[in-house]
């Protein structure tokens, strides 16, 4: 979901919040609301990312690297912090409870 671009084209600021979001529905196009996920950075170098790291977020209503659920919006929510990002590629990889993952690419610039 905005503002993360999932065809990987996205630049971002160093040292901004970037909300990490999605949604999850089940067949019915029910959402899902209880998935637990969690989010893992990796540093992407010559097209293959590095060793997972735990990222850091900005807001006190996260928990570690777990995503919360937002029942306004329907949407399972991660505030990033990307002050200890450097420049470049990273892979951000969404894990969930059912051993399913996500992965998408975004750039760091100074």
């Amino acid at each position: 979901m905005p503002p993360i671009k999932v065809d990987g084209s996205g630049i971002y600021k160093q040292g901004r919040t970037l909300p990490v979001k999605f949604q999850l529905t089940d067949i019915n196009n029910n959402f899902v609301s209880t998935a637990i996920a969690n989010l893992l950075l990796s540093k992407v170098s010559e097209g293959i990312p590095g060793g997972e790291e735990i990222p850091l977020s900005t807001s006190n209503a996260d928990t570690g690297n777990i995503f919360r659920y937002d029942t306004e919006d329907n949407h399972y929510i991660f505030n990033l912090s990307t002050d200890t990002m450097d420049a470049g590629t990273w892979q951000l990889k969404v894990e969930l409870d059912d051993n399913r993952y996500y992965n998408v690419l975004i750039s760091i610039r100074n």
